[in-house]
This record gives C-alpha cells, structure tokens and sequence, in this order.
C-alpha cells in the first residue's frame, strides 16, 4: 500500500485528492496538512511513501517546505502540485543540484499531460 501525505491549504482540493485517491487499491491517505509547517512536522513523525504539496501554502511556501523535507528525507518523493500557470515556480524547482526533478504540464483545454523540460546533469 502507498502512503500518501497530502499538503494542501485548500480543504477543497485535498477533499476531491482524496476521492481520487480512495478510488485506488493500491493507495492510502495516511497524513493531511494544510500548512508548511505541519507538512514538515508530519514527515518527521510519520513514514510516507510519497508527498501531494501544494507550492503555494499560508505560512511556509511549497517550495521552502520541499527544501526541508528534502533535508530530513532525501529519498521521499515528492509531487508539487499548482494552479499557476507562470514557470517562474517551475525554473527553482529545476537546479542542476536536483537531478530528480521534472515537470508536468496539464492543458486545460485538453486535459493533456506534456513533459517539460527534466534536469538530469550538466549536458541535459
């Protein structure tokens, strides 16, 4: 069974993530946090599989929040979820420091899923 943290700061989102989720038998919801801090606090009490975060939160952003799960556990994979459609975001995400870093862009229009540009050494 995969266990999923998800770290959203709208009960909305995270109501219909888990009604996705509910709809797999191979995956749980073990954790829910609506802030960076309690994301941060969860991981360090709980084992994940994985981790929903948000890269826009209240009062730690997704971003700062990946950076130090990251520190306390650097083989946790973690999916950043956003409604932005700027790739500012995406660009500090994207470091040469982060070899397992990629994006996925969804088309509203379409629905369809592109893979952006991944960071996987200097020559890429």
């Amino acid at each position: 069974m995969i266990r999923i943290l998800i770290a959203d700061d709208h009960a909305i989102v995270r109501a219909g993530l888990k009604q996705f989720i509910a709809d797999q038998t191979d995956m749980q919801i073990t954790g829910e946090a609506a802030t960076g801090t309690e994301t941060i606090a969860l991981v360090r009490a709980s084992e994940f599989d994985v981790v929903l975060l948000d890269i826009s939160m209240p009062d730690k952003n997704g971003i700062d929040t990946l950076k130090t799960l990251k520190h306390i556990r650097p083989e946790l994979p973690i999916l950043m979820l956003s409604g932005y459609s700027e790739d500012q975001y995406a660009v500090n995400l994207l470091r040469p420091e982060r070899p397992d870093t990629s994006i996925k862009r969804l088309h509203r229009r379409s629905s369809s899923v592109q893979s952006g540009p991944s960071c996987t050494g200097a020559n890429s």
